[in-house]
């Protein structure tokens, strides 16, 4: 049985994970575990409609990518900033591949980065469209 959703998941945790620990020191997770070192990704949630054609099932995937940092004093929101701008390099544009993706490539649609409701933490998401055909 083939599922796009997962094999896209799957490219992206790979992508990710190849520029860790340099992207983020604690790692690339689906979903972060309690207590995983700062800087660290998070593949969050993600949204499939289906757009098939023609003898080739298809879709678009959107899936939001997380980022926790714990600044130090002054609260600075650089490192997540930083991180959230080298995973944009990594990932818009690119062409996925891996299980049933015929074709694949992702695109950056949004970034956005805030102060997480801890009051400590910076939160920043990445929100990436990935139009595939299995």
């Amino acid at each position: 049985m083939s599922n796009p959703s997962w094999d896209i998941q799957t490219a992206i945790h790979a992508l990710l994970s190849s520029a860790s620990p340099e992207l983020a020191a604690g790692g690339v997770h689906a979903p972060a575990l309690q207590n995983v070192e700062f800087p660290h990704v998070e593949i969050g949630e993600s949204q499939t409609v289906t757009n098939d054609v023609q003898c080739s099932d298809g879709g678009d995937e959107f899936i939001t990518l997380h980022v926790w940092s714990r600044p130090g004093a002054g609260g600075s929101y650089a490192e997540a900033k930083s991180i959230l701008a080298a995973m944009k390099t990594l990932i818009h544009g690119v062409a996925l591949a891996g299980g049933t993706l015929s074709t694949a490539t992702a695109w950056v649609q949004s970034i956005r980065c805030f102060r997480d409701a801890d009051g400590v933490s910076v939160h920043g998401t990445l929100d990436v469209r990935v139009q595939y055909f299995s």
